[in-house]
């Protein structure tokens, strides 16, 4: 009896062994490709099939990890032993440095002394392991039954909740880490309604706060930080912050994406960020320091234009160019198969038919849309081809594109340029060379934050008075409409001497002035003298509306000692602790810094005619309208009125005004080279002109009509923007 027992456990146990070498689980046919792609690792994702194959319960998660395998060969890991050692570095300067220019240095001095040219990226299909993925699977779905994702769809949950990374870091356990280092003060931070319960809304604005650090874009390409630097990081790139928020939101169950445009419209760059899917399917985009509400990131700045948007996905996306275009060269903007056209979810779209001068290179199938960005076309999105035309969806609106091919890794330009207006219009730029005009230029870059600028200055006024408090005091000039960006003249018939001049601000705004000259007449030399400024603010009005603005100004002068450089005085004194002394900007070849037209501080200076120890003054300090120094400016938030202004050391006749609304130096400027050129199939010259202080302005003749335009300055700087001409002004793109 007790052999035929020991007979028996043996034959089972061989049944067992047997069940176990021969493997009788069912393995859907979909994995077949990925489990060839794994090689040696296919037992691993074989392990993660088995072991939600045998209960039914288990089902969705299978279904999960069916999901996940079919769509692991486009995701990867890094492996670099010197980015890992970058990273050593990097979290020692996070944990000693809080100030951003420390930051920012200490960065670029880690990055001189690496060289990450042994990155390699490896699938997850040959590196993944079963236990880690089947607790990323379980996690998700514990976080699926949470009051923040219980409605979401089974699809739905497999790309906001499910994906086990946000980039390309390298796998590790990170809802753990996150748990214990972040997920406790995100909800410190929320805001809470009656119920003492945070909502999904709250959540998302706890997790945009960034207490210490600041945005900051690396002089080399690095790849993703790995968990523990997305944690601790204090200068980063928006990829990297987006990337913590998607872990941290997914940790807590909380539906959150990452959106991006590849280039924006209207300016250089692209852009990423996140966004919060509502029960209603809305995205509520967001982003790291944001002040303004959800949904409003991208309007938050006003210069802000993305002619697409789309959507980083886990799974690959059966009809992405990426996934069809075989062979055929496509452009690297659009060269990744995890991403979803969503721009019809944040705005009104167009589709934009086009018309191709010529048929595609080497039997090309597929065309794209181009926008600038301040020096090339960049591809944003893309149309299949017949007998040279095209249709191309779901374009964002008042953008500017131009249709090409992609050859040789190159944007070939193929028809005319586009405008798709605000109501959905399309239409041709066609250069009319039988048309001439006369076109006069301000400028050659603008974008709608200097609009802003420019607009807070309607309403202010020059004012002189013979009394420094103005209690008396004579209106020289109001400013009635928005000026240009750009140095505006003002000629006076002006009878009287003053001693005292003023530039007041309109109520309520933070001034923004970046230079003011003032002349008398038959002089081409500024009139000097002590530079004043103030502010008053509610308080300091009272309820009166007629107060004289009597306040001490202060005054600003040079000391004779060449250390301290330059002091701000009260008459009378204030006291000795409240003297402000402010150092010389460095000179040094290794700190130069770079202003927005990428020139160092030395040559900025020399180009602008300014001293070499001219000092660096924080924007509240009114000495900036008169430092000759375009980048610099005067500014006050919060107050009622802001002002600034000189005292003459006699009664002065003021004859000429020159003022300039705050700048980014790309302004005419008297002196410096610059070309015109237009669009025709390439940029066409139209000849240089060198900048003038007579008129600030440049003034071309025999210039083609209905085109667009580029203006280049040869002396310095590198922001460009490309437009149109229109009733005698120029409109920007």
């Amino acid at each position: 009896m007790i052999r035929k027992s020991i007979f028996l456990i043996l034959i089972l146990l061989g049944v067992f062994l047997l069940y176990l070498i021969l493997d009788f689980t069912s393995y859907p046919k979909s994995l077949d490709v990925a489990f060839q792609k794994a090689g040696n690792n296919q037992s691993e994702l074989k392990k993660v099939i088995r072991h939600y194959s045998h209960r039914e319960a288990d089902s969705l998660k299978l279904k999960a990890a069916i999901f996940l395998i079919e769509n692991m060969d486009v995701h990867y890991s890094y492996q670099s032993n010197q980015w890992e050692k970058f990273q050593v570095e990097l979290d020692r300067l996070f944990k000693k440095e809080h100030e951003e220019s420390k930051l920012k240095q200490g960065f670029d001095s880690i990055s001189k002394k690496y060289d990450l040219s042994d990155v390699i990226y490896l699938s997850d299909l040959n590196t993944i392991k079963a236990k880690f993925l089947i607790r990323n699977i379980d996690y998700a779905f514990e976080k699926w039954k949470t009051p923040y994702a219980n409605h979401l769809t089974f699809n739905e949950f497999c790309e906001y909740i499910l994906p086990y990374r946000a980039g390309n870091e390298p796998l590790e356990n990170w809802q753990e880490l996150f748990n214990k280092q972040y997920i406790p003060q995100v909800f410190f931070q929320a805001p809470k309604d009656v119920k003492n319960s945070v909502s999904s809304e709250n959540i998302c604005k706890a997790l945009r706060v960034l207490k210490e650090g600041c945005l900051y874009f690396p002089p080399q390409s690095v790849p993703d930080f790995n968990v523990h630097m997305l944690l601790t990081a204090k200068a980063a790139t928006c990829r990297q912050y987006c990337s913590k928020i998607s872990l941290a939101a997914r940790c807590i169950g909380v539906p959150v994406v990452l959106d991006y445009t590849p280039q924006w419209a209207n300016r250089s760059m692209g852009h990423e960020w996140n966004s919060l899917i509502t029960k209603n399917g809305k995205p509520l985009n967001f982003g790291i320091q944001d002040t303004c509400e959800l949904g409003k990131h991208i309007e938050l700045i006003p210069d802000r234009i993305p002619p697409k948007v789309y959507r980083r996905t886990f799974a690959k996306q059966k009809n992405s160019l990426a996934m069809i275009h075989g062979l055929e060269e496509i452009p690297p903007t659009l060269l990744s198969p995890c991403i979803k056209d969503v721009t019809k979810e944040y705005y009104q779209t167009a589709n934009v038919p086009v018309k191709f001068n010529f048929n595609p290179p080497a039997n090309h199938r597929f065309a794209y849309l181009a926008v600038f960005n301040n020096h090339d076309w960049i591809p944003v999105c893309w149309a299949k081809t017949a007998n040279c035309k095209a249709v191309f969806k779901d374009l964002h609106r008042s953008i500017l594109c131009v249709p090409g091919y992609y050859f040789n890794m190159n944007f070939i330009p193929s028809a005319y340029p586009i405008i798709i207006d605000s109501l959905g219009k399309v239409s041709e730029i066609i250069p009319d060379l039988n048309k001439k005009q006369t076109i006069v230029l301000n400028r050659k870059y603008q974008t709608n934050l200097l609009n802003e600028y420019c607009k807070g200055m309607v309403g202010g006024k020059f004012q002189v008075s013979k009394d420094s408090n103005f209690a008396h005091f004579v209106d020289l000039y109001t400013i009635k409409e928005k000026p240009e960006a750009s140095y505006q003249i003002v000629n006076l018939k002006q009878p009287k001497s003053y001693k005292y001049f003023r530039y007041i601000a309109p109520r309520r705004s933070i001034c923004n002035v970046a230079e003011i000259e003032l002349y008398e007449s038959n002089s081409d030399s500024k009139l000097a003298g002590k530079i004043t400024g103030g502010c008053l603010t509610k308080f300091d009005l009272g309820d009166t509306e007629k107060y004289q603005l009597s306040k001490v100004p202060f005054y600003i002068r040079r000391t004779a000692n060449e250390n301290i450089n330059y002091q701000i005085l009260a008459s009378p004194p204030l006291n000795a602790s409240k003297i402000l002394k402010f150092p010389l900007l460095k000179q040094t070849d290794e700190n130069l810094t770079l202003n927005k037209t990428n020139q160092s501080e030395l040559n900025r200076k020399k180009l602008n005619n300014i001293k070499k120890n001219h000092p660096a003054f924080p924007d509240s300090c009114s000495v900036n309208v008169f430092d000759g120094d375009v980048l610099t400016y005067y500014a006050w938030s919060h107050k009622e009125y802001v002002w600034a202004g000189m005292e003459f050391n006699s009664p002065k006749q003021i004859k000429k005004i020159i003022y300039l609304p705050r700048n980014d130096d790309n302004c005419i400027r008297n002196g410096e080279l610059y070309e015109l050129f237009y669009w025709n199939n390439k940029w066409v010259s139209l000849g240089q002109q060198t900048g003038s202080s007579k008129t600030y302005k440049l003034t071309y003749k025999n210039v083609p009509t209905h085109a667009l335009f580029l203006l280049r300055n040869l002396t310095k700087g590198t922001e460009e923007r490309i437009f149109t001409y229109e009733n005698g002004k120029q409109v920007w793109w």
